[in-house]
């Protein structure tokens, strides 16, 4: 047997920085994690859909001053999630079309596959119970 260690296939790599560039690992999502990272998103987003009334009588730009105060808040705590090895002042290196990367990243990574694979099970099984 031998000593190395098999590094998980699903690690993505994913280059940073706004003029040198860095690389940061991108890990999946553990059952519990994920669980963690829904709730927060979950909250983040009732959080939003809760002022609902109160931007009625706001302009466009107080709305995504809002919005933009909560993404901020909770960008790094997502973060966190996926890059445990993130530098810490990782929000000074991530440009937009970066943090968009990432994001599909654990999305597809986490959710979307998953998704695709557990409605293929049902479709399967379905085919069996009808046939």
């Amino acid at each position: 047997m031998s000593d190395s260690i098999k590094l998980n296939p699903q690690i993505k790599t994913v280059s940073i920085g706004v003029s040198a560039l860095q690389e940061i690992k991108i890990f999946p999502l553990s059952i519990s994690d994920q669980m963690k990272l829904t709730e927060l998103m979950k909250d983040v987003i009732l959080r939003f859909l809760e002022g609902k009334e109160e931007r009625k009588d706001k302009d466009n730009i107080a709305i995504i001053d809002e919005l933009a105060a909560i993404i901020q808040e909770n960008v790094v705590k997502i973060l966190a999630f996926v890059c445990p090895e993130q530098p810490e002042n990782i929000l000074d290196l991530l440009t937009n079309s970066q943090l968009s990367e990432i994001a599909t990243i654990i999305y597809e990574d986490n959710y979307g596959g998953p998704i695709k694979n557990v409605l293929s099970l049902f479709k399967k099984e379905k085919a069996v119970l009808t046939a």
